[in-house]
């Protein structure tokens, strides 16, 4: 019966590990697509509420996204709120 529970943990971690993989990957599409759009602006995307929200910020005045930079449809943007001038992109992604 070990052998069972050893077994399907591996599988367990070896899933997570495609499944965070397999994240990344859209995170960076998703990167990659804004910044063709938009090339001299810093991007970074993260996941909040655990892996259920994702978070897409700039480096211009506390994750500002110009207004002409199209998003994919699916995508909300947070509503206008003071935030920290002085905060960086690891910031803003938490």
């Amino acid at each position: 019966m070990a052998g069972a529970t050893v077994t399907a943990t591996v599988g367990a971690t070896t899933g997570d590990a495609a499944n965070r993989s397999a994240e990344q990957q859209r995170l960076r599409r998703f990167v990659d697509a804004m910044a063709r759009q938009e090339p001299n602006i810093s991007w970074a995307a993260g996941l909040r509420d655990g892996g259920r929200t994702t978070l897409l910020v700039t480096d211009l005045a506390g994750g500002w996204i110009p207004p002409h930079v199209r998003l994919p449809a699916h995508v909300t943007l947070l509503e206008p709120a003071p935030r920290r001038h002085d905060a960086n992109v690891e910031d803003l992604l938490g």
